[in-house]
């Protein structure tokens, strides 16, 4: 089994139940409030970390209470923190978000989440990092210490994943250092200006995304299921139906689990599927990492799949 190292960012998520999203210059009421550990980094590393699979989490977090509250839940989840650095004055990454009949909006500040010893980060995936190990980004945190980190994995000959969330602009080099670019139906319009609407726009987008230099792209479609796509071939996986209460960790379960099954020598198509079961069954729940399943309920709800189809067969 090959290690996976995800270097990204690591949040305090408020989040508020509301009936709709307020006007300008408008006060509402939610109807429910909780505060989860999150952050796109560490809902990965944890989505990880719940299939069994080793995980090095490389990130920073504040001395503030909210970061501690983080720390202790990535290690309540056997998430390898040794690598996370921790800051002193200053505030970990929070996240606001606001639910809205099981879709979300959020909005982020970066806190910690912005400061990175890279000479540190370097000499780990040196001395750590070896051929067929994997290493994970998103753009929560900045996209200079990600090129500097995936310009050192490919030196290594590891396996680069860049989850391209939130949407922004990505410059060339790193482009052409991804094996992997994740993105939603958002993310992909927003780096190629194509909506992927259909099958046709959608391998034009992504053919945009390969003159780039990214190697494949995945692109994940909510009920509409996901798709691979390489030089070689193009994998559909569907979704599974369950109703949504909410999505705010569906992404980054899925990419976690994908990443997982990848490193213990699965097919892409058994990756996706495993991915899948595992989003479909996050989004049935309120959380970010509360809400990711691990590898014995994936599977359970994947027997439970299959009878269903089945019975209708």
């Amino acid at each position: 089994m090959n290690k996976i190292f995800v270097f990204g960012s690591i949040n305090m998520d408020l989040v508020f139940s509301v009936n709709r999203i307020p006007q300008k210059g408008e006060t509402i009421s939610s109807h429910g409030f909780f505060m989860s550990p999150g952050g796109k980094g560490a809902n990965q590393a944890v989505a990880i970390a719940k299939q069994g699979t080793p995980i090095i989490l490389i990130g920073s977090i504040g001395s503030d209470p909210l970061s501690l509250e983080c720390k202790e839940q990535l290690i309540k989840y056997g998430v390898d923190i040794r690598h996370v650095t921790e800051l002193k004055d200053i505030n970990c990454g929070v996240a606001g978000i606001f639910i809205e009949n099981g879709d979300n909006r959020i909005i982020i500040d970066a806190g910690a989440n912005e400061i990175h010893d890279m000479d540190k980060v370097n000499k780990l995936l040196v001395s750590s990092g070896y051929s067929g190990d994997y290493l994970i980004s998103q753009l929560e945190i900045p996209i200079e210490a990600i090129e500097v980190a995936f310009f050192t994995a490919k030196q290594q000959k590891m396996l680069t994943i860049l989850n391209a969330s939130p949407a922004k602009s990505i410059p060339l080099k790193l482009y052409q250092m991804t094996d992997i670019l994740a993105v939603n139906e958002i993310e992909i319009e927003a780096l190629t200006g194509i909506t992927a609407i259909n099958q046709a726009h959608i391998h034009q987008a992504a053919q945009v995304l390969f003159q780039r230099g990214v190697k494949a792209v995945l692109l994940t479609l909510g009920e509409k299921g996901s798709v691979f796509m390489d030089n070689q071939k193009t994998v559909w996986q569907n979704s599974y139906p369950v109703e949504a209460i909410d999505t705010t960790a569906a992404g980054d379960t899925y990419i976690g689990v994908f990443a997982s099954t990848l490193s213990e020598g699965y097919s892409i198509e058994e990756a996706m599927n495993k991915a899948s079961l595992a989003a479909s069954l996050a989004i049935g729940k309120l959380g970010a990492q509360t809400s990711i399943p691990t590898r014995d309920m994936i599977l359970e709800f994947e027997l439970k799949m299959k009878e269903e189809k089945n019975e209708k067969a």
